[in-house]
């Protein structure tokens, strides 16, 4: 016969059972608002290849953002034993430093879609070194820096392929970083038709459903070169239809987030520059609010490149989209107060 529980331990049990219960959401919804550093910039190669200010950092949290997600790819800089170099990880350990300094918090990204979409197995390999890596070299942090195990798997890397792989890295991390808040999306680009078939570990409540919004993609893509919508401008957005539209994709995301009691992130969205700016002003402004709405933390795509913040050559800050982000904006005209090219920050 079992012995009758002490108070005590019946306390402990509760509250641990507590805990468990409320820290996903509550760590979510903590993360805030966001934006997409370094896809495309050089901080993390060799020599000097970067424009990026370091003050950008308390530029963010002055503008009202609470987070930061790294876009990194160490399957770019590996050593030997198909590891992250040594060099590479000093560099993120700075980054993360000089950002936690400006009072944000970071999701570090592992952003290699591209290499695992081709390369399942090679995906497997590089990816389990990376993480062995990564959890061991990081697990001195504290729970304001969040891992994302990978960004937008597909390809090669379908839904059984990833449940496999994400449970593989799951258990890497989980090893040196029990209870760290981990991102992990579904399969078909972090779509949010593929959560279904996302298969995440019930024990573990320290997990983040991140999930990419896009939509409508003849929109958000138009102009861009690296899909079919080169030429294929001119698409506005902002009827009663297609506001509605997003309503119902993002009530979608939350009947998923509620029957399996998850948190979710909207680690990705933007609308490409070749779009006119009342319509990007208004699809940004409304999918941020949307998701604020159902209690979820969002991340910008992105800081520079392209779906920009800023340029990076003239340092130039888009006001009107910044606007649009953190609601310093009329909601009811769904306009930018200046469209057109951004103007210089204050």
């Amino acid at each position: 016969m079992p012995r009758a529980e002490t108070p005590a331990a019946i306390a402990r049990r509760v509250a641990l059972l507590a805990l468990l219960a409320v820290t996903p959401a509550a760590a979510a919804e903590d993360l805030g608002r966001g934006v997409n550093l370094f896809q495309s910039d050089g901080i993390f190669t060799a020599g000097d290849g970067t424009r990026f200010d370091l003050a950008t950092f308390p530029r963010l949290k002055a503008l009202g953002f609470g987070h930061v997600r790294f876009a990194t790819r160490p399957f770019a800089d590996l050593d030997a034993n198909g590891h992250p170099t040594d060099r590479w990880i000093g560099v993120l350990r700075s980054l993360i430093d000089t950002a936690l300094a400006a009072r944000l918090q970071v999701i570090v990204d592992v952003h290699e879609s591209f290499a695992c979409a081709k390369d399942r197995i090679a995906c497997e390999r590089r990816l389990a070194a990376t993480w062995t890596t990564l959890s061991a070299r990081l697990a001195d942090y504290d729970d304001r820096v969040v891992f994302e195990i990978l960004n937008e798997p597909d390809g090669a890397v379908d839904p059984v392929t990833w449940n496999r792989l994400a449970d593989m890295a799951l258990r890497i991390i989980r090893a040196k970083n029990p209870t760290r808040r981990v991102v992990v999306g579904p399969a078909a680009s972090n779509h949010f038709t593929a959560l279904g078939k996302l298969s995440l570990p019930p024990e573990d409540r320290n997990l983040i459903v991140g999930v990419h919004y896009y939509e409508p993609f003849a929109f958000t893509h138009q102009g861009t070169h690296w899909t079919n919508l080169k030429d294929a401008t001119g698409v506005e957005w902002g009827t009663a239809e297609e506001i509605a539209r997003l309503e119902r994709d993002f009530d979608t995301i939350r009947a998923w987030a509620k029957a399996e009691r998850r948190p979710v992130l909207i680690g990705e969205f933007g609308a490409y520059e070749r779009g006119d700016s009342r319509s990007r002003f208004c699809w940004t402004y409304r999918v941020a609010r949307a998701a604020e709405a159902r209690g979820w933390s969002w991340s910008y795509w992105q800081l520079t490149n392209d779906f920009a913040l800023m340029d990076e050559v003239t340092g130039r800050w888009n006001d009107w989209l910044i606007a649009a982000l953190t609601a310093s904006a009329n909601p009811e005209t769904c306009r930018a107060p200046t469209p057109g090219r951004p103007r210089p920050s204050p």
